[in-house]
């Protein structure tokens, strides 16, 4: 094989998950930090690669073309990676919103269908066009796809691999796509040089095309090239965060295990953004909120000594606490990155909190505290942003809460704050609360919800909680000398209001059959999705009516009746049931295979809080099955093994892998409460898990190839073409409907049963065909 094509292939190995994980880095952004946006992006992303696959399947069938195109579309995506990046990142301003303006998830999907559409449609374009290269290049061999599907997928470790551990944190992403553009580059002029002047597989050879390549991929190159050595990228890359942040000033922006952190400036105003969400507003907070958050919850214990913060304390809310006479104050923040950042650019205001004697600040996740520190608190805050992503859901789930309780000392207070209303819950604002009623009441004696704007939720060990009066911690700020500039006798009075506290415990009567949040069934996600849906979009509101209505166990209901259509028609008629089973099982294989790898990212999550900082690893494991899979497979083809027979095992072993999958996910609750938490054992198990997913997936594109060339079907880089666009095509179902639709519906583990039902279905259409041979 030559080492021109190892090299053209590998590196579009590295091409396609180097510009997945940027595009997905910058897109989160662009959906304040939502994982679940992560799965619009990857479905755009397949669905762009899939239909250029296909597409270029049909022109690849030709002779004598394939090279030359694969070196215009490694020319063109030198150029339109770079562009997906600081298009992905300007895209608020390109659509005239502020920086401030939530989009919703329709509109994320067509921005970043615009954004990744191009570059994806050409990878995948170059994928069947490279399958025509190496057919022609080893004629004789008929394990093109194979061997193609095998260099990419390694080429994506290598790829992921690189980013993870060298490239991020030393390079700007917009500098990483440059260099990814110069390795593309370099890869289309080996290929052209090689073959100018002579002919290829009997057609005279093409100088003058040969020529053009080779001279547009020297240019481009000097191009891209001279901007990284030269400030140039530099210059586009703070052109691109201000026009990011218009019409605000942008002051430092720093990438972190958690996600991107930026200062911006209006006037005299400083905001801190953490993945898109405003964090931290300095000097002048809001300081009705923080007085009240702060300090009736400190008031309303008897004598709070130890205090404990879990996120969100420099800004003024450690000041305030800081007025009681409290003997130590722990403060938890997962991000250093917001620190330092806050430090900076705070003021006096942060430094002091710092800097105060009895503040300890603790660099570390607030479970992984929880659960690694033996101390007691007094009182427990929880300020950290919305529900509204599995990262902060976490901090909202009946795991965490009993983590809370454990910590807490006799009759301590656990307090945070959920969205309200002074006038009306809306229906799904009142699930919303009613959820968090719900699962803290199922861990605390003692819950109280005192309605606003913000709904404070304080939850206590002891019965001292319900005894407390507005006049009581009236009586406590006054003799401890608390000094504030919001909070009185009338805003106490009114916030612990009898008559509205009645009035919000029957507006959350209103929301029956609601859940508890867990780790593994982020159902709070689910509800604040409807809530904002319901708040931005008639039509999303009557879809999320009807929602509540089909029900978790109609959804599931509904989504294996569809799976199974295609095995109904199977059995009601016969005609070409070879190439139809085999097509199922490449859709289905990429569907299940990219539920699986949703699963994977969405429980690091739930359980460590930064899979930002590992998306790079965990699609290197994959691919790196992947690519075991597809070598496998090679070797198969060339033994002669019985391709049909070797796909139905193949189905058969990934049925059960996600079932035993999804029935050990379902006891994992139990085992981590039992171990004290996820231990860092289970990152290499979950690792280990993807490579296995992998391999099996991996294994059966080639075969299927196989299988359908043996069946008559078109040349083989024309059917690798058309299945491997099925394959990307059945990924985008995968990472949009399981990923994005079901995991906070029916939760991970039944999104693995929903996959392993799809499986099934594709495993009995290639069972009936083998049956009728």
């Amino acid at each position: 094989m030559p080492a021109r094509h190892v090299l053209a292939f590998g590196v579009l190995g590295v091409t396609f998950v180097v510009a997945q994980v940027l595009l997905l880095r910058e897109s989160v952004l662009l959906a304040r930090g939502n994982e679940l946006s992560i799965g619009i992006v990857l479905g755009n992303w397949m669905l762009a690669a899939g239909l250029g696959s296909a597409m270029a399947g049909k022109s690849a069938a030709r002779p004598g073309c394939a090279r030359e195109a694969y070196v215009l579309l490694q020319a063109a995506v030198s150029v339109l990676l770079p562009l997906s990046v600081l298009a992905a990142r300007t895209s608020r301003h390109w659509l005239g919103l502020p920086p401030w303006e939530p989009l919703g998830f329709g509109r994320i999907a067509w921005v970043t269908l615009v954004v990744v559409g191009p570059a994806a449609f050409a990878l995948g374009a170059m994928f069947a066009f490279g399958c025509r290269m190496q057919e022609e290049a080893d004629p004789e061999a008929g394990r093109a796809p194979a061997t193609v599907y095998a260099l990419e997928s390694a080429g994506a470790v290598l790829g992921a691999a690189a980013l993870s551990f060298l490239l991020l944190g030393r390079l700007k992403p917009l500098e990483i796509a440059l260099v990814v553009a110069v390795i593309n580059l370099a890869s289309a002029l080996s290929l052209v040089c090689a073959d100018l002047g002579r002919a290829r597989a009997g057609v005279p050879a093409r100088t003058a095309l040969g020529k053009a390549g080779a001279a547009v991929a020297v240019c481009l190159l000097v191009l891209v090239s001279s901007m990284l050595l030269s400030p140039g990228a530099h210059l586009l890359e703070d052109l691109s965060w201000r026009l990011r942040w218009k019409p605000l000033r942008p002051l430092e922006s720093a990438d972190s295990v958690c996600g991107n952190v930026n200062a911006v400036s209006l006037g005299e105003q400083i905001v801190l953004y953490e993945n898109g969400m405003p964090t931290l507003t300095v000097p002048f907070p809001n300081v009705a909120d923080l007085e009240e958050s702060v300090h009736i919850p400190l008031l309303a214990h008897a004598e709070p000594k130890k205090v404990l913060f879990l996120g969100g304390g420099v800004g003024g809310a450690l000041a305030e606490a800081l007025k009681h006479p409290l003997s130590g104050l722990t403060y938890a923040e997962i991000d250093p990155a917001l620190v330092r950042i806050a430090e900076r650019h705070g003021g006096s205001l942060v430094r002091a909190e710092l800097e105060e004697r009895r503040v300890r600040t603790v660099y570390e996740d607030g479970r992984s505290f929880l659960l690694r520190s033996a101390q007691g608190f007094d009182v427990i805050f929880l300020r950290v942003p919305e529900a509204s992503t599995v990262q902060t859901n976490r901090y909202f789930t009946r795991e965490f809460f009993e983590r809370v309780r454990e910590r807490l000392n006799e009759g301590g207070i656990f307090s945070f704050s959920m969205p309200g209303s002074e006038a009306h819950l809306s229906e799904e604002l009142a699930r919303l609360n009613r959820c968090a009623e719900k699962t803290l009441t199922e861990v605390f004696p003692e819950v109280r919800i005192l309605p606003g704007e913000r709904n404070l939720f304080l939850a206590s060990t002891g019965p001292a909680l319900s005894a407390v009066t507005a006049e009581g911690l009236e009586r406590e700020r006054t003799e401890r000398a608390i000094e504030t500039r919001w909070l009185g006798p009338e805003s106490i009075r009114y916030r612990m209001d009898a008559d509205r506290q009645a009035w919000l415990d029957q507006e959350l009567k209103r929301a029956r059959a609601v859940e508890s949040n867990r780790d593994l069934k982020p159902v709070l996600v689910r509800y604040f999705l409807w809530h904002h849906f319901a708040e931005t979009s008639a039509g999303a509101a009557r879809w999320i009516s009807a929602a509540r209505q089909l029900g978790p166990a109609g959804a599931v209901a509904a989504w294996a009746g569809i799976g199974l259509l295609p095995f109904v028609r199977l059995l009601l008629r016969r005609a070409g049931a070879g190439p139809f089973a085999l097509s199922y099982v490449v859709f289905t294989t990429g569907a299940v295979a990219m539920a699986l790898e949703m699963a994977a990212l969405l429980l690091f999550q739930a359980l460590y809080g930064y899979v930002y900082h590992w998306l790079g690893v965990l699609i290197a494991a994959f691919m790196a099955g992947l690519a075991g899979g597809s070598l496998a497979a090679a070797r198969w083809i060339g033994k002669g093994v019985a391709v049909c027979r070797r796909l139905l095992l193949l189905e058969g072993l990934l049925v059960l892998f996600v079932l035993v999958l999804a029935a050990g996910l379902a006891g994992l609750p139990a085992l981590l409460a039992q171990a004290g938490g996820p231990a860092l054992a289970f990152k290499p198990v979950l690792v280990g898990l993807m490579i296995a997913a992998g391999f099996l997936a991996g294994a059966e594109y080639p075969l299927a190839v196989k299988g359908a060339r043996s069946a008559g079907r078109a040349s083989q880089a024309a059917e690798a073409g058309r299945l491997y666009g099925l394959d990307l095509a059945g990924a985008l179902v995968g990472t949009l409907f399981m990923g994005v639709v079901l995991v906070p519906w029916i939760g991970i583990p039944g999104t693995l049963v929903a996959c392993a039902l799809w499986k099934g279905a594709g495993f009995s259409c290639l069972g009936l065909v083998r049956a009728d041979r």
